[in-house]
């Protein structure tokens, strides 16, 4: 468990806030009346659960966000944390969206700044608490860890990120198209156009679901594009020639958000590899960012390449494949999946002969 002390928003460090942990405020750094940062030594990776002793003075309620080392990849209001008025500081683990922690994710242990800014209203943080034990409890001014062996620090070991884990610096297989190719950009698109090539690409993904893909095509998203539309391609490819979705341009994965269905939805569907895209999907309808999934009523489902894609925020799993009875010949590859309702990366059958070559 790492312990914090508090500050207030918009004070400096001269004595004006008279908080309990006020001989540690130097170690804050005030960024305008709106944003404290911390630097933050977290001794192992994995996922760490905030824990905030607030109070708001009121008379309205107030409203954060948090990010680390700058980022904050949620989009839904899993990323605010609401602070009601009241006279006494309390606890808060729990985002504004019912049911999600708050959390932050270390790829590598060490030095890391964990930030939080004032959206609305008047804050002052008392108390910081970090854990990776899911199941922790308040207990006074602390946390009972009781049934956690770590005692709040997960035994992670310490491999390589080069070897094991998601890598940064990842260069994923080229895209080899023996079919036709296609781009969608989301903000020079038009999807009048033809779609094959950068000057003549498609603008949104409505117009990528339209029509069914064949064996070699492929399908690019221009890289620094938002798209807030499930994508839900047709088309099965072969054995001898895959469907592809991949990114092109320079730039962040395109990102791709799905509003009461998945980011992305693959469904019967043969021999597709989906690679160096965002997706997330609106975890208040319960979907999963990524579902790749067969229906018993269809022929066994097999063939599908995962790679090097980022999935979260999503009310279910982050990357889901399977079906009834499994999906075959699954690969997921550097992919990373975080701040979801449910598993981050699942594949699964319904029978004992189930998902396989996986």
């Amino acid at each position: 468990m790492i312990e914090l002390a508090g500050r207030a928003f918009g004070k400096d460090d001269t004595g004006a806030y008279s908080g309990p942990q006020q001989q540690s405020l130097a170690a804050w750094t005030s960024e305008g009346e709106n944003i404290l940062a911390r630097t933050v030594t977290f001794p192992t990776r994995g996922v760490w659960y905030v824990w905030l002793k607030m109070r708001c003075p009121g008379p309205w309620p107030a409203l954060l966000t948090w990010d680390l080392d700058g980022d904050q990849p949620l989009v839904s209001a899993r990323k605010d944390i609401l602070v009601q008025p009241g006279p006494q500081a309390a606890w808060a683990t729990w985002s504004r969206f019912p049911g999600f922690r708050i959390e932050v994710n270390i790829d590598r242990p060490g030095e890391h700044v964990l930030r939080f800014t004032r959206k609305q209203g008047n804050a002052d943080i008392e108390r910081i608490l970090l854990t990776q034990f899911f199941s922790a409890t308040l207990a006074g001014d602390s946390l009972d860890l009781t049934g956690d062996p770590g005692q709040g620090r997960a035994d992670v070991p310490p491999g390589d990120l080069t070897v094991d884990g998601f890598r940064a610096d990842f260069v994923p297989p080229p895209v080899r198209a023996s079919g036709t190719t296609y781009f969608v950009d989301a903000e020079g698109g038009d999807d009048g156009a033809v779609g094959t090539a950068p000057d003549r690409a498609w603008k949104t993904i409505a117009r990528v679901n339209r029509d069914p893909f064949h064996p070699g095509d492929a399908i690019y998203l221009k890289r620094g594009s938002r798209f807030h539309e499930g994508l839900a391609p047709r088309g099965v490819g072969t054995e001898q020639a895959w469907i592809t979705i991949g990114a092109y341009g320079e730039g962040d994965r395109p990102w791709v958000r799905g509003t009461g269905r998945p980011g992305l939805a693959l469904t019967d569907q043969n021999f597709w590899q989906v690679q160096d895209l965002a997706v997330c999907a609106d975890p208040e309808y319960g979907t999963s960012a990524i579902a790749v999934t067969a229906s018993k009523e269809a022929p066994r489902a097999r063939g599908v390449r995962i790679i090097n894609c980022l999935a979260f925020d999503a009310g279910r799993h982050g990357l889901e494949v399977g079906g009834h009875p499994g999906y075959d010949g699954v690969v997921i590859e550097n992919c990373r999946s975080f701040c979801n309702g449910g598993d981050g990366i699942v594949i699964w059958g319904s029978t004992a002969k189930g998902s396989t070559r996986n």
